[in-house]
Parts: C-alpha cells; sequence; structure tokens
C-alpha cells in the first residue's frame, strides 16, 4: 500500500542546516536546498537532533566540505514517497542520517529537513519525547550491526537463551546502554565497564555486573568474574585503553572483539581473538566515501541486514524494552550544536562517560517579524506551507493556498497577535476576577457555618503561594523537611493555618480534633479519589484501590483484603523464620561497622514478595533483585512531585518516573500471569479428574485472582499495587529507625534484651509478641518520634467544616470549602509538648506506661481507613527485634550525625542505620 503523499503542498524550498567547511569547522548558513524524497524515502521536519561522537569523529577525520552534518534526529513525516508503506504525513519519528557526505550534500541531520530510506526511522511511542527520540537512530542501527550481523548472537525475542557473557565496554555511553538491553533480551549476560558513578545506572539497564575502568585490575577482575569464558565483546570507546582491557578480559579460549572505530592495529596483540569494527553506514547498502580507513565499498549484506532489523528495533520501541539514554539538553537551536559537540569531544577525551547532548531547535516554521510592515519571501513560504498543513489536517483535504476564501484565512492569520493578547488580558482578568469571588464566597461562608477566622500562612505571593511552594521544595531537597513543618508552624503561632501552594487552598492542622473528624464521624466528607486518581497523579502506574478510591469502590476492595491481613498477622508469624535467619546471618558480629537500614530493606523486599505474590525475590541472597524496590523508590519520589504539580501536572516531565513503572510493572505482570496460568491449570486439572483440589499458595494475589477474572488482571494490578505502595518499605524503615533510637539509648536497648530473654527457648508466637510490654513501648516510640507516615491528606468533598483551628485562639470550628486539600500533620501532632509533655522530642519509651494516647497518637491513621496492615507491622517488627535481641548482646552506634531524614513512605535515614553488633 502506497502511503499519501503530499507533494503537491506549497514546501519551503530552501532551509537552514549547518554546513562542514573544514576538518572540525561548521558554519550555520540559512538558503540551504530542501532535498526532496525519492520514491523510497521519507522527508521529515526535524524538531530535536542529537549530538554523538561520531559527529565529530567523522568532521575531524574525513570532512566532506559543502555537505550537510549530523546523524541523529526526531521529527514528524511531511512527505512519505509513494514506494513507502510504514509511516504517513503527521507520524511522530526518530532516526538517522549520514550526514557528511560529498554524494549527498544537501542530506544531513542538522538541519530543518531531512529525506531518509524508510528503514532508518523508528515510530515514536506516545510515551516517548522528541529529545528521547533523538539519541536512538545511529545507536540502535550500531547494536544491530555488532550483535547480531557481525557476531551472529540470537536477535531479541529469538527465545533463546546462551547464558553467555558479553562484556560491553563503555556501558555509561549511549549505544553501550542500548547494547547492554539488547544483548539482556537475546538471552546473554552482559557486563560492563564505566565509571562507579554509573553502576546502578547500567544494572537498571540489565548488566549483571559493573566494573571500573580506572582500576588497574579491570581486566583480571572481569576475567575472574566470567570464570575466564567471556568470547564476546563489544567495545564502544574503541582507543588503545579499552582495546587492551577487552583483550585482556577475554577468555584463554579466544574470542570475537568489535569497535566501533578503527581500531588501533598495535592494540590487536592475541591471534585467538578476531577483531572487527563497524560503521553504521554500511547498512545504506553504497560505497562510504570518507577518507582512509573510513572509506567502505558497497556492502548487500549489510543492507539486508538492516532491513531485516528494523522491524525488530520497532518492536523494542513498542513493548517498552529499551530505556533511552539520560542527555543534557539545549534550547540554543541549531546554533548551539556545534558548540555542544566539542563538549562531547572533550568530555570523550576525559572518560566523561555522559556521551550524548541534545539540542531542541525551534524547527517549526514560525512568523518572523516583518520588515515595514512585509514579511519576506522566504518567510511567506514558510508561512504558507504551515498554514497547507494546518487548513488539510484540519478539514482532511490538503488547502490551494491561491483559492480566495484560503488566502483571505490565510491573510488573517498575520494579525491575529492583537485578538490572542485581548484574550491573554480577558484571561488574566477572569483569573483575577474568579479568585476575588472565591474570596468573598469563603468568607460568607465562613459566617454562615459559624466558623472562626483562620489564619494565613504569611505570604509574599498571596497569588500563587510561589514563595510557600519554593520554601517547601527547598526542605525536601536538603532533607529537612520534618524541621521545616516544626519551624513554619511554629512561625504561624497556630496549630491550624491555610495557604496557597501554585494558587490552590490548602489547610495545614496539627489539632487531633481535626484528625479525629476526618478520620470518623466526617471521613466520607474528606476523600481521595479526586488527588489521586481523577487528576491522573497516580496514571499509568495506578487505577483505583484501597488506598486510593471513595465510594463503593472502596467498601469492596476493602472488604476483600482486610480479612488476608488480619490472618496473616495472627497466624502466620513462623513465615518470618527463614528470612530472619538469612538476614541476622550476614550482619557481621566482629565489631565491624555495617548498614542495618540496607539489610533490613532488603529483607522486607523478601518477605513482602512471598506474602504477596506467593514467590520471594530472595534479595538477602541476590543483591542484584533491588532494583524493583529501588524502582519504587522512584515512584513514590515522582509520586510526591506529582501530587504537588496537581492541576499543573501537564507541565512536569520526568522519564524517570516512567521507567520505574516499566520495572516495576513488568515485574508484576510476571507474577500475575504465572498465577492465573496456574489457576487455569488446575482447574483444568479438576475438570478432568473431577475432584476438586486446591493450590498450598495464601499469598495475597492468589487469592485475589479467584475473584478477579484474567480479562481484568490491569484491575487485579491496581488491587494489588493499592497494596503494596503504601507498605512499601514501611516495616523495613521501621525495624531500622527503632534500631537506630535503640543503638542511642544504652538503657532502652538493655531494658529490651532482658524482656526478651526472659522467653528463654519459647516459639515465638502472634500472643508472645503482642504481650510484650516493653517491646511494645518501644515500637510506639520509634512510630511517635519518627512516624512512617507524615500526615493525612484529604480533599473536601462538599462544603463542610472541621472541629478547630478559628478563631483568634484557634478553639472554634473552621469552613473547608469544596475542593480543599486538608494536611493533618501526624508528626507535629506525636510531637505536640501540650500532650507529650517538654521532653515530647525525646525517646523515652517509658512514657507509655500506663499511657492511652488515643487520637493524639494515630501512626496508621484511624476509623474506617485505618491502615489494614497495622497489626501486621507491628507483628513484623516484634518478631525481627525479638531475634535481635535473642542473637546479639552489644549494639553500638557508628553514625556520630543526626538523624537525617530522607523521605520515602515515610523519612528514613539519609545517612543509613550504621551500627555494629557483638554476639550473645
Amino acid at each position: 500500500m502506497a502511503v499519501q503523499s503530499i507533494l503537491s503542498r506549497p514546501l519551503p524550498t530552501t532551509q537552514t542546516s549547518l554546513k562542514v567547511q573544514s576538518a572540525g569547522v561548521v558554519s550555520l548558513q540559512d538558503d540551504c536546498p530542501v532535498e526532496p524524497p525519492k520514491e523510497d524515502e521519507i522527508l521529515v521536519r526535524i524538531f530535536c537532533v542529537g549530538v554523538n561522537p561520531h559527529d565529530w569523529k567523522s568532521l575531524d577525520m574525513s570532512p566532506s566540505p559543502g555537505s550537510t552534518w549530523g546523524c541523529d534526529f526526531s521529527g514528524e513525516v511531511v512527505i512519505a514517497g509513494s514506494q513507502t508503506t510504514k509511516y504517513r504525513p503527521g507520524d511522530r519519528v526518530g532516526g538517522a542520517c549520514a550526514g557528511n557526505r560529498s554524494d549527498n550534500p544537501n542530506n544531513g541531520g542538522f538541519a530543518q529537513f531531512v529525506s531518509v530510506p524508510e528503514m532508518l526511522l523508528l515510530r515514536l511511542p506516545s510515551w516517548m519525547t522528541f529529545e528521547q527520540g533523538a539519541t536512538l537512530g545511529v545507536g540502535l542501527l550500531t547494536v544491530g550491526l555488532s550483535l547480531y550481523h557481525t557476531m551472529k548472537l540470537p536477535l531479541p525475542y529469538s527465545g533463546q537463551t546462551t547464558n553467555q557473557y558479553i562484556l560491553i565496554y563503555g556501558g555509561g555511553t549511549a549505544t553501550g546502554g542500548l547494547a547492554i538491553q539488547a544483548a539482556k533480551l537475546s538471552g546473554l549476560k552482559p557486563i560492563t565497564t564505566c565509571s562507579p558513578g554509573k553502576f546502578d545506572h547500567v544494572k537498571s539497564l540489565g548488566a549483571v555486573q559493573a566494573f571500573d575502568y580506572r582500576s588497574p585490575s579491570c581486566a583480571s577482575d572481569i576475567r575472574a568474574f566470567t570464570n575466564d569464558n567471556l568470547e564476546y565483546v563489544l567495545d564502544c570507546i574503541t582507543e588503545s585503553g579499552s582495546m587492551s582491557i577487552c583483550y585482556g578480559a577475554i577468555g584463554s579460549q579466544g574470542g570475537n572483539y568489535i569497535g566501533l572505530d578503527q581500531f588501533p592495529i598495535r592494540g590487536h596483540t592475541r591471534r585467538d581473538v578476531r577483531p572487527g569494527w563497524v560503521l553504521a553506514w554500511t547498512a545504506l547498502g553504497k560505497p562510504v566515501d570518507w577518507r582512509k580507513p573510513y572509506r567502505r565499498e558497497a556492502r548487500p549484506k549489510d543492507k539486508a541486514f538492516a532491513e531485516s532489523w528494523a522491524p525488530i528495533a520497532q518492536q523494542l520501541l513498542d513493548s517498552k524494552d529499551i530505556v533511552t539514554h539520560p542527555t543534557e539538553v539545549s534550547d540554543e537551536g541549531l546554533a548551539g550544536v556545534a558548540k555542544g559537540a566539542e563538549r562531547v569531544k572533550i568530555g570523550t577525551a576525559g572518560g566523561v562517560s555522559n556521551l550524548t547532548a541534545k539540542y531542541r531547535d525551534k524547527l517549526r516554521p514560525t512568523r518572523s517579524s516583518p520588515v515595514n510592515g512585509q514579511a519576506s519571501g522566504r518567510d511567506i513560504d514558510l508561512q504558507k506551507w504551515a498554514f497547507s498543513e494546518w487548513f488539510s489536517a484540519r478539514n482532511g483535504s490538503p488547502a490551494n493556498i491561491n483559492t480566495p476564501g484560503v488566502q483571505e484565512l490565510f491573510k488573517m492569520s498575520w494579525h491575529l497577535s492583537p485578538i490572542c493578547l485581548v484574550a491573554l488580558y480577558a484571561l488574566i482578568a477572569y483569573y483575577f476576577l474568579n479568585r476575588l469571588w472565591d474570596h468573598i464566597s469563603y468568607s460568607i461562608k465562613t459566617k454562615r457555618y459559624k466558623c472562626g477566622t483562620l489564619k494565613t500562612y504569611s505570604h509574599w505571593d498571596p497569588i500563587w503561594g510561589i514563595d510557600f511552594v519554593l520554601s517547601m521544595s527547598r526542605a525536601f531537597k536538603e532533607h529537612r523537611w520534618l524541621s521545616w513543618m516544626e519551624e513554619t508552624w511554629a512561625a504561624q503561632g497556630t496549630k491550624t493555618f491555610k495557604a496557597r501552594f501554585l494558587g490552590m487552598r490548602m489547610v495545614y492542622s496539627s489539632e487531633m480534633e481535626n484528625m479525629k473528624a476526618m478520620s470518623t464521624s466526617q471521613w466520607e466528607e474528606f476523600v481521595l479519589e479526586p488527588i489521586r486518581v481523577d487528576n491522573g497523579v497516580a496514571a499509568p502506574f495506578t487505577g483505583k484501590g484501597v488506598s486510593t478510591a471513595d465510594g463503593e469502590f472502596w467498601h469492596h476492595s476493602r472488604a476483600i483484603i482486610k480479612p488476608y491481613f488480619e490472618r496473616q498477622a495472627f497466624a502466620n508469624v513462623a513465615r518470618l523464620k527463614p528470612f530472619t535467619d538469612k538476614m541476622l546471618d550476614l550482619i557481621p558480629t566482629d565489631g565491624e561497622t555495617f548498614d542495618m537500614q540496607v539489610l533490613a530493606r532488603r529483607w522486607f523486599l523478601d518477605t513482602s514478595t512471598e506474602f504477596l505474590f506467593g514467590k520471594t525475590r530472595d534479595c538477602l541472597t541476590h543483591p542484584e533483585r533491588e532494583d524493583v524496590m529501588l524502582a519504587m523508590v522512584d515512584i513514590m519520589r515522582g509520586a510526591r512531585v506529582r501530587l504537588t504539580m496537581s492541576k499543573f501536572l501537564f507541565l512536569h516531565r520526568d522519564p524517570k518516573w516512567y521507567e520505574s513503572i516499566r520495572v516495576v510493572h513488568k515485574f508484576m505482570d510476571e507474577y500475575i500471569d504465572r498465577a492465573y496460568e496456574e489457576l487455569a491449570q488446575i482447574q483444568e486439572n479438576n475438570e478432568a479428574s473431577k475432584e476438586k483440589k486446591e493450590s498450598e499458595r495464601t499469598d495475597l494475589l492468589w487469592d485475589m485472582a479467584h475473584k478477579i477474572p484474567p480479562e481484568d488482571r490491569i484491575l487485579l494490578r491496581d488491587q494489588i499495587t493499592a497494596v503494596w505502595v503504601p507498605s512499601n518499605e514501611t516495616t523495613s524503615i521501621h525495624i531500622s529507625n527503632a534500631i537506630y533510637q535503640l543503638a542511642r539509648h544504652p538503657e532502652a536497648w538493655e531494658k529490651l534484651q532482658k524482656e526478651v530473654l526472659e522467653l528463654g527457648d519459647e516459639e515465638l508466637t502472634f500472643s508472645k509478641l503482642r504481650g510484650m510490654k516493653y517491646m511494645n513501648w518501644v515500637i510506639n516510640e520509634t512510630h511517635r518520634t519518627i512516624p512512617n507516615g507524615i500526615q493525612m491528606i484529604r480533599v473536601a468533598a462538599k462544603d463542610t467544616t472541621l472541629p478547630r483551628g478559628g478563631g483568634p485562639e484557634g478553639k472554634q470550628p473552621i469552613f473547608c470549602a469544596k475542593g480543599d486539600i486538608v494536611h493533618c500533620n501526624r508528626y507535629l501532632m506525636h510531637r505536640d509538648p501540650d500532650y507529650w509533655g517538654s521532653d515530647a522530642a525525646e525517646f523515652r519509651p517509658e512514657r507509655w506506661d500506663g499511657l492511652r494516647p488515643l487520637w493524639h497518637f494515630v501512626p496508621f491513621g484511624g476509623g474506617p481507613r485505618i491502615c489494614p496492615a497495622h497489626i501486621l507491622v507491628a507483628t513484623e517488627t516484634a518478631y525481627v527485634l525479638t531475634r535481635f535481641c535473642q542473637k546479639f548482646k552489644g549494639l553500638e552506634a557508628r553514625d556520630e550525625r543526626g538523624y537525617v531524614p530522607v523521605m520515602r513512605v515515610g523519612p528514613s535515614s539519609l545517612n543509613g542505620v550504621k551500627i555494629s553488633v557483638t554476639s550473645r
């Protein structure tokens, strides 16, 4: 099928391009020809370009004066040649063009338009930005030619698993990152080299191990790790030093070395290693007329492979199996590309791993300022072309710009500025009038509901509250949010006040009575769904669930999970033993300093995955599997930012957040698919044998899979997510915080040990754990001083009131208008000296002797929406602390710094929990 061609539309005949002048020298030139596409080519209007080492290397080593420079780009299809089949005008694409070519001087990536063969393009998925799309063209083509055409490795999605190691030297580069991901999808075990600062990044891409290329023992370390069996190497740096390490890492049986540049001959020091190097442009099937050593004869087989590789590369994007390289973004347009290339060049020479920089160019045809009231001929051409495209898209047929009606519309488009200006002023006026009416209405309703005046935060920006936003953001960034809250409330001189946050009215309160009312008698008047589901904050991570929904959906979800949590918490303490044994065995007992927070996090991931999914992640044995938990941490970070952005969420861009979602969804989907497959197999066996047999599984996923049909698996994932997110690291953070406090309060540690040792060798059960008085004091005091949940946030579903905060003394009711967001602060409630005394900030478990604080202490909330896992968290914490006391006698803090809270689900220590222990 031939794709629609729009060659008949008015198209600019000239464009702005970066032209090669001589070795290392380019210039920005106007009036460069727009190369019309051939029948098998696609004309693309470029929006973003990517700069990579290939650009400056080709410019330095083999310049083609007069040619257009650049390779990687992204943009929109303008014209699809009659013999093309994959793309239509308007499609978002990314790709590569062989710039700096004397045989095609008017085609290059660093321009406004480019014509390229269809196989060199990739359709950008909706989730991918143009900036990300501009990093893929040369990289994916190079990876395909290197790994699959030259090395003959199994293709991605082929189903083959070789279980062989492959070294990707330079995994921190854009091409290196793509190669790691592709190799992983091919059933290989990629290892890589990079700077230590990139280790976490390359492992998140799929590298099973990373090595510091600057280490003198790098080659021998790789050889030892691979048991002297490394056979395949892709060198994404291809210099003398990198080649030496690669040759040293290859096993004694020899292997294959592929570089991305002409490798230094002196580096070929082993006859049992087969060297080679790849140049992406041989994929065109034409001679490459650059200077030696880059000159290449035509290679038809390379072209045939590239054509077969194109749909696989597209599948990598469509399946979200490829993460793009982190890049620097510049808004300088084409003028900034040369400077960017120089920075990439210098960075490469200095060993900097971030080798890709992108430069957004404002290439969409725009109206320049007219001279003497008239636009230039080139501007008119651009305007006509852009107007024609708009008219066609709007009306479904091409526009003839010369017809009278269209001509009048075109002329009108040059005089819209005053109209736009009036519209802008009208919009501003509407906003201020709306704000004025909101203020008047709020004041009237405050009196109507017989409420006291609520104190207002002292803004210097009372309209948008930018000062409040910046103050809070700085506190988050500097890890002092908890102290910032104390300082902010103290400065207001009241426990309840209102503030503007990005134009929205927020109510902040640490009044116990308000928390109680929102949780019990008025819990249906203060809801969650508008701020967790309706505004898209949680999408696409999750939809409705027990922690995000309201109304009947919430009642249904709650009814499903609540009995399960109670049953597990009461009946199955023994399930914690193997995980706790493994964790305690990893703790050094010779006085060595270690981080308890890390071990507790891995312990929690192991126990929670078995509890929720029926199979443990086994991170205590395999720490590299912690990637899911780290992705969850990033999701919580991103969700907090998105919740803050609220109505301005459309301005927010966070590619890392979406990538973390992909990691977690992939992890969960594997468990969900396995559960449905096992359930179907059991049902099939029961029908065949006419005997009803049940699985021995008792996990929450298995329980819910019986109640939610397979066609609603997304609903099931949302329900599981709604449980996993609020419980994510809850127990591990609480355990870590408790041990942090005990290590700094030796008298409490001694009292807890005494109580635990009185148990002797008795089996630990739920009733015994709950019956330990001092243990529960320690758990409660840890919750009080460092609560897992800092705030309870709700939105008013209708005009209503709360019992405290109004009037001069803050004792009168306050009015909450529909849509107001209320923050009830547990952290400040739990440290309120009016109730807890002058030592409220101190850790003192003895204060709980005879104390019944009721609503002054609500670490898990209260009322109908109390956290269903509150008993489970207390039980698991008591179990681990009991086992910890039984095994270790001495406990010493090894970090003299105070508690620096970094916000996750709740606050955890930025510095970890550094301690040492001695055996009993």
